[in-house]
């Protein structure tokens, strides 16, 4: 079996599992019996060593396991994201899956930064740079949401990749103005100290950055929009509307 990878591809093989469980019920007449037939969607990118997609796969190449027991693939469907105008400049028609629904012409990755030291120990920022200007196709849509403020979803992979550099050289200083503000007040609400609101204006203020939007709650001097639960509802009501 080749090696599977969730690493970002151009061809994604899309597997849809069968799935056969039975339920019987004794019911009379006896006889009688219901059984249903569930299919379970796999969606697998495969890549070689150096990350570039396998595209001669075959439903044969795969095996899937449930408990440890062999299971049948009903569907085998290899999609392609080549975006569109690539598609229609060299002449070919977006790829289509099994019903005929065609392919879509980019993707949209939202990139949400919590509160933390998020890059040591597993280098989680660095991985997102390397994300942001090696894996993404030229059609693919990213924005990126921080300390109450979202960026435009933009093709501009670089720019993204750029404020995403500023962030690692930046925030874990920005944390530790925020932890102190919360330290030294006792009872809620907290108050960003000026040094702190200037420090998180400042990464978002440089050259050659995307587009920024503040958030509800994004303004003013109050710190606790920077709890990770009211951050993380506010992110949520503003992809509800994007």
């Amino acid at each position: 079996m080749p090696r599977a990878s969730l690493e970002d591809s151009n061809l994604p093989v899309i597997l849809v599992l069968l799935v056969g469980i039975g339920i019987g019920a004794q019911s009379q007449p006896p006889s009688q019996f219901r059984s249903r037939t569930v299919l379970v969607p796999v969606d697998v990118r495969v890549v070689d060593a150096e990350g570039h997609p396998v595209t001669d796969l075959n439903a044969a190449d795969f095996t899937i396991f449930e408990n440890d027991i062999p299971q049948p693939i009903a569907h085998f469907v290899p999609m392609s994201f080549a975006n569109a105008d690539r598609a229609a400049g060299a002449g070919q028609l977006p790829s289509t899956d099994a019903f005929g629904t065609a392919a879509p012409s980019h993707r949209t990755f939202v990139i949400l930064l919590g509160r933390g030291r998020l890059n040591a120990p597993t280098h989680a920022l660095d991985a997102l740079i390397d994300f942001a200007r090696t894996r993404l196709l030229p059609a693919d849509r990213v924005g990126v949401i921080a300390y109450l403020r979202a960026s435009e979803l933009t093709t501009d992979h670089s720019s993204v990749a750029r404020f995403l550099e500023r962030y690692r050289d930046q925030h874990e200083a920005i944390e530790g103005k925020i932890d102190g503000d919360f330290l030294v007040t006792v009872l809620p609400p907290v108050t960003l100290k000026p040094d702190t609101r200037r420090a998180i204006d400042a990464l978002f203020a440089g050259p050659g950055l995307p587009a920024f939007q503040d958030l509800p709650g994004a303004s003013g001097t109050s710190a606790s929009r920077y709890l990770d639960f009211s951050y993380f509802l506010r992110t949520i009501e503003h992809l509800r509307g994007v």
